[in-house]
Parts: C-alpha cells; structure tokens; sequence
C-alpha cells in the first residue's frame, strides 16, 4: 500500500480501524492488538476467528509504504488441548483458509481508503 502520512498516524488509523472491520463481522471475531513498535513501523494483531482459530495481521510501515499480510498460525483451532504444541509439530502441512485472510485484509483496505493512496499486491 502506498500512503503519504505519517507512521503513527497511518498505525492509529489501521488500530481504529478494527472495530469497524470486528462489527462488520457477523461471525464474532475477536481482533487483539499484540504488539505495536515504539517507533510506529510494526503493528501486529491477533484474530481469533469464531471457531477458535488463530490467525495472525501483520502491518510494516515505511516511509511510503505499508505491508500488510495475513496468515493462519495453525492446522488446527485453539479449543483443542496443547494444539500450539501439535500445531507447531505439524508447521509442514498445508492447509487452506478458504480466503479468509485475503478477504480480511482486503475489507480493512476497504476501510482505509481515504488514507491509503495506491494499493499494489506483490
């Protein structure tokens, strides 16, 4: 994404951002700011989905830019016991998330667009 305002201010905006992208959302999820650098170039939030997957935003601002990905951390939803443990065994098998994240990613975009000049996908 291409942007012309500051860091912090890009951050704010994406931060406030998730409570519009979580009432937009009918299923219940639940969006968690896990961390957010001192110096405003990193954002990363935790989605815990309605059936108690974990997936994963992350935000890295530049001077210019921003990069945002999404992705799921596991094969496998949190309710189940010591899943981050069998999760992390079985990092190698592929899975799909029927889009989920593209499309989150794609409505926060949405969301952002007075503040967001260009947007290119890489």
């Amino acid at each position: 994404w291409v942007h012309e305002k500051e860091n912090a201010e890009i951050l704010k905006t994406i931060i406030n951002s998730l409570e519009l992208l979580q009432n937009e959302d009918k299923k219940g999820t639940v969006y968690d700011i896990h961390k957010v650098s001192q110096d405003s170039t990193f954002l990363r939030i935790f989605v815990f989905t309605w059936a108690e997957w974990l997936d994963v935003m992350e935000f890295t601002v530049h001077k210019d830019t921003v990069e945002a990905c999404s992705f799921s951390s596991g094969l496998f939803p949190l309710f189940i016991p010591f899943t981050s443990i069998v999760n992390c065994v079985l990092f190698w098998v592929p899975f799909l998330d029927n889009g989920l994240n593209k499309n989150r990613i794609a409505s926060l975009r949405t969301l952002l667009k007075t503040y967001i000049k260009e947007f290119k996908a890489s």
